[in-house]
């Protein structure tokens, strides 16, 4: 009894630490220690799209005679522990800052090009013109709005179904609806 306590507390001391770890700082292309090659290899195919019990029975080599409840129970075990989960997010935290990351430099990119458009004399004035248009939208200084422009209903709901069961009622009797 002594030695399953004693690994009890062990696991939750190990699960505390790990609450505590930071895992943006680590590399998500080494894996967490403590974790075996199985358990490793069982985070990266769920990261990669499978469920829990196909990564689990790919990582384990489990065959397909093994039933299938068998598998879940070990696949369910091996998921609950803090370490895999840590590493299925330390996965996830990484994948999140790459595509922040490769959207920003689009962005940065696509706001390179309509600067340069902007300012390339060859080109006509009119699509300069657009180009800082454009430009203009995407900073939120939208100089080219006319009064008319404005997208803002000030209706109220009631105002709206009013207006359309006219204009619906106009229609079926024959009438316009341009009213």
């Amino acid at each position: 009894m002594d030695k399953s306590n004693a690994r009890r507390r062990a696991a939750a001391v190990s699960a505390k630490d790990l609450a505590k770890t930071d895992l943006s700082v680590l590399d998500p292309r080494k894996p967490l220690q403590g974790l075996t090659a199985k358990q490793e290899k069982s985070a990266q195919l769920f990261f990669s799209g499978l469920d829990k019990t196909e990564a689990y029975r790919r990582a384990f080599n489990v065959g397909r005679d093994t039933k299938s409840e068998t598998v879940s129970r070990a696949a369910t075990r091996l998921f609950s522990l803090s370490k895999v989960r840590a590493r299925i997010k330390q996965l996830q935290d990484a994948q999140t800052k790459e595509l922040t990351q490769d959207n920003k430099a689009s962005r940065e990119e696509i706001l390179g090009a309509i600067i340069k458009m902007a300012y390339d004399v060859e080109l006509k004035p009119a699509d300069r013109l657009r180009a800082l248009q454009t430009l203009g939208k995407v900073r939120g200084i939208d100089l080219f709005k006319t009064d008319g422009d404005d997208d803002t209903d000030t209706r109220t709901p009631e105002q709206v179904e009013r207006e359309l069961k006219s204009k619906l009622a106009s229609l079926l009797t024959g009438g316009t609806s341009d009213e």
